[in-house]
Protein backbone atom coordinates (compact mmCIF):
# COMPACT_ATOMS: atom_id res chain seq x y z
CA UNK A 1 0.00 0.00 0.00
CA UNK A 2 2.30 2.39 0.86
CA UNK A 3 4.64 1.59 -2.00
CA UNK A 4 1.57 2.47 -3.91
CA UNK A 5 0.78 5.55 -2.37
CA UNK A 6 4.71 6.89 -2.82
CA UNK A 7 4.66 6.12 -6.55
CA UNK A 8 1.50 7.78 -7.54
CA UNK A 9 2.33 11.17 -5.98
CA UNK A 10 3.99 12.24 -8.98
CA UNK A 11 0.53 11.51 -10.69
CA UNK A 12 -1.31 13.76 -8.33
CA UNK A 13 0.73 16.58 -8.64
CA UNK A 14 0.64 16.45 -12.37
CA UNK A 15 -2.86 16.22 -12.04
CA UNK A 16 -3.25 19.35 -9.41
CA UNK A 17 -1.24 21.32 -11.89
CA UNK A 18 -3.50 20.48 -14.99
CA UNK A 19 -6.60 20.82 -13.51
CA UNK A 20 -6.27 22.48 -9.94
CA UNK A 21 -5.84 21.31 -6.53
CA UNK A 22 -9.52 21.43 -5.49
CA UNK A 23 -9.95 19.29 -8.47
CA UNK A 24 -7.55 16.64 -7.93
CA UNK A 25 -8.67 16.30 -4.45
CA UNK A 26 -12.04 16.08 -5.29
CA UNK A 27 -10.97 13.25 -7.86
CA UNK A 28 -8.42 11.58 -5.32
CA UNK A 29 -11.64 11.49 -2.51
CA UNK A 30 -14.21 10.08 -5.02
CA UNK A 31 -11.33 7.50 -6.31
CA UNK A 32 -10.55 6.66 -2.43
CA UNK A 33 -14.09 6.10 -1.76
CA UNK A 34 -14.90 3.80 -4.97
CA UNK A 35 -11.69 1.91 -4.23
CA UNK A 36 -13.28 0.22 -1.05
CA UNK A 37 -16.27 -0.63 -2.91
CA UNK A 38 -14.00 -3.74 -4.10
CA UNK A 39 -14.42 -5.26 -0.39
CA UNK A 40 -18.59 -5.48 -0.95
CA UNK A 41 -18.44 -9.09 -2.98
CA UNK A 42 -17.00 -10.51 0.63
CA UNK A 43 -20.88 -9.90 1.80
CA UNK A 44 -22.09 -12.96 -0.62
CA UNK A 45 -22.18 -16.16 0.10
CA UNK A 46 -20.77 -17.47 -3.63
CA UNK A 47 -17.60 -14.92 -2.80
CA UNK A 48 -16.50 -15.65 0.38
CA UNK A 49 -16.93 -19.79 -0.50
CA UNK A 50 -14.82 -19.26 -3.82
CA UNK A 51 -12.32 -17.18 -1.11
CA UNK A 52 -12.25 -19.53 1.18
CA UNK A 53 -11.07 -22.44 -1.03
CA UNK A 54 -8.69 -20.16 -3.17
CA UNK A 55 -6.42 -18.16 -0.95
CA UNK A 56 -5.02 -16.68 -4.29
CA UNK A 57 -7.70 -14.62 -4.87
CA UNK A 58 -7.88 -13.62 -1.32
CA UNK A 59 -4.79 -12.45 -1.50
CA UNK A 60 -5.47 -10.71 -4.70
CA UNK A 61 -8.70 -8.92 -3.77
CA UNK A 62 -6.68 -7.37 -0.56
CA UNK A 63 -3.72 -6.59 -2.80
CA UNK A 64 -6.01 -4.46 -5.49
CA UNK A 65 -7.83 -2.96 -2.72
CA UNK A 66 -4.85 -2.25 -0.53
CA UNK A 67 -3.00 -0.75 -3.59
CA UNK A 68 -5.82 1.35 -5.01
CA UNK A 69 -6.67 2.95 -1.35
CA UNK A 70 -2.82 3.45 -0.67
CA UNK A 71 -2.43 5.38 -4.81
CA UNK A 72 -5.43 7.85 -4.05
CA UNK A 73 -4.78 7.77 -0.33
CA UNK A 74 -1.85 10.02 -1.23
CA UNK A 75 -3.50 12.58 -3.30
CA UNK A 76 -5.29 13.85 0.30
CA UNK A 77 -1.99 13.45 1.94
CA UNK A 78 -0.28 16.04 -0.85
CA UNK A 79 -2.97 17.60 -1.82
CA UNK A 80 -4.64 18.62 1.47
CA UNK A 81 -1.16 19.81 3.12
CA UNK A 82 -0.46 22.55 -0.15
CA UNK A 83 -4.30 23.54 -0.10
CA UNK A 84 -3.68 24.47 3.73
CA UNK A 85 -0.99 26.49 2.80
CA UNK A 86 -2.77 28.39 0.68
CA UNK A 87 -5.91 28.83 3.22
CA UNK A 88 -3.28 30.46 5.36
CA UNK A 89 -1.81 32.72 2.58
CA UNK A 90 -5.41 33.71 1.94
CA UNK A 91 -6.05 34.11 5.83
CA UNK A 92 -3.08 36.09 6.23
CA UNK A 93 -3.29 38.50 3.38
CA UNK A 94 -7.04 39.20 5.20
CA UNK A 95 -5.90 39.68 8.66
CA UNK A 96 -2.19 40.60 8.20
CA UNK A 97 -1.28 38.00 10.99
CA UNK A 98 0.23 34.47 10.49
CA UNK A 99 -1.49 32.00 12.01
CA UNK A 100 0.28 28.48 10.43
CA UNK A 101 0.94 27.04 13.88
CA UNK A 102 -2.80 27.24 14.65
CA UNK A 103 -4.00 26.24 11.33
CA UNK A 104 -1.75 22.83 10.74
CA UNK A 105 -2.36 22.26 14.81
CA UNK A 106 -5.96 22.11 14.75
CA UNK A 107 -5.85 20.09 11.27
CA UNK A 108 -3.56 17.77 12.49
CA UNK A 109 -5.75 17.50 15.83
CA UNK A 110 -9.21 16.79 14.00
CA UNK A 111 -7.25 14.27 11.68
CA UNK A 112 -6.07 12.33 14.61
CA UNK A 113 -9.23 13.15 16.59
CA UNK A 114 -11.40 11.67 13.68
CA UNK A 115 -8.94 8.24 13.80
CA UNK A 116 -9.17 7.47 16.88
CA UNK A 117 -13.08 8.11 17.23
CA UNK A 118 -13.46 6.10 14.16
CA UNK A 119 -11.18 3.53 15.75
CA UNK A 120 -13.19 3.25 18.62
CA UNK A 121 -16.25 3.27 16.87
CA UNK A 122 -15.36 0.16 14.94
CA UNK A 123 -14.78 -1.38 17.99
CA UNK A 124 -18.46 -0.81 19.69
CA UNK A 125 -20.25 -1.88 16.56
CA UNK A 126 -17.82 -5.43 16.29
CA UNK A 127 -18.47 -5.77 19.57
CA UNK A 128 -22.51 -4.97 19.27
CA UNK A 129 -22.62 -7.49 16.41
CA UNK A 130 -20.97 -10.64 18.60
CA UNK A 131 -17.75 -10.45 17.49
CA UNK A 132 -15.74 -12.68 18.80
CA UNK A 133 -12.11 -13.21 17.97
CA UNK A 134 -10.20 -16.29 16.69
CA UNK A 135 -13.14 -18.21 15.43
CA UNK A 136 -15.21 -18.32 12.38
CA UNK A 137 -17.78 -15.06 12.04
CA UNK A 138 -21.55 -15.38 11.82
CA UNK A 139 -23.07 -13.94 8.82
CA UNK A 140 -24.31 -10.59 10.80
CA UNK A 141 -20.48 -9.87 12.03
CA UNK A 142 -19.29 -10.31 8.27
CA UNK A 143 -21.97 -8.08 7.39
CA UNK A 144 -20.99 -5.45 10.07
CA UNK A 145 -17.05 -5.85 9.13
CA UNK A 146 -18.02 -5.14 5.25
CA UNK A 147 -19.93 -2.39 6.04
CA UNK A 148 -17.44 -1.12 8.30
CA UNK A 149 -14.94 -1.48 5.82
CA UNK A 150 -16.49 -0.69 2.99
CA UNK A 151 -19.85 1.46 2.85
CA UNK A 152 -18.99 3.49 5.55
CA UNK A 153 -15.82 4.54 4.37
CA UNK A 154 -17.83 5.20 0.16
CA UNK A 155 -20.40 6.93 2.51
CA UNK A 156 -17.71 9.01 4.09
CA UNK A 157 -15.58 10.00 0.76
CA UNK A 158 -19.35 10.77 -1.14
CA UNK A 159 -20.26 13.13 1.82
CA UNK A 160 -16.70 14.90 1.84
CA UNK A 161 -16.78 15.40 -1.72
CA UNK A 162 -20.04 17.30 -1.43
CA UNK A 163 -18.93 19.38 1.40
CA UNK A 164 -15.59 20.06 -0.25
CA UNK A 165 -16.95 21.23 -3.51
CA UNK A 166 -18.49 24.20 -1.55
CA UNK A 167 -14.71 25.15 -0.62
CA UNK A 168 -14.57 28.66 -2.21
CA UNK A 169 -10.63 29.20 -1.86
CA UNK A 170 -9.64 30.44 -5.45
CA UNK A 171 -6.16 29.03 -6.37
CA UNK A 172 -3.66 31.89 -7.86
CA UNK A 173 -0.50 32.70 -8.58
CA UNK A 174 1.57 33.48 -5.58
CA UNK A 175 1.41 36.72 -4.25
CA UNK A 176 3.06 39.61 -2.17
CA UNK A 177 1.49 39.23 1.42
CA UNK A 178 1.06 42.80 3.25
CA UNK A 179 3.53 42.07 5.94
CA UNK A 180 7.83 40.64 5.59
CA UNK A 181 8.44 37.50 6.84
CA UNK A 182 10.79 38.00 9.92
CA UNK A 183 14.46 37.34 9.32
CA UNK A 184 16.51 35.33 12.19
CA UNK A 185 19.98 34.74 12.52
CA UNK A 186 21.96 33.01 15.29
CA UNK A 187 23.48 34.91 18.42
CA UNK A 188 26.56 33.86 20.16
CA UNK A 189 25.09 31.83 22.35
CA UNK A 190 23.38 29.35 19.71
CA UNK A 191 19.87 31.05 20.33
CA UNK A 192 18.13 32.82 17.18
CA UNK A 193 16.74 35.54 17.17
CA UNK A 194 13.99 37.31 15.44
CA UNK A 195 15.62 40.70 13.59
CA UNK A 196 12.67 42.50 12.73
Amino acid sequence: MQACSLSSVPLWLHLAAMRGKKSAWIIGMAAQGASFSIMLPYVSPHWSALMAANPNVRLGLALLTGGLVGASAACGQVISRSLMADVVDDEAGWSGDRRDGAFFAWFNFLSKSAGGVGAMLMGWLLDASGFVPNVEQSRRVKLTMVSLFSLLPMVGFAVAVAVFKSFSLVEQQPRTLPYAPPRFRHGRDGQTVALM
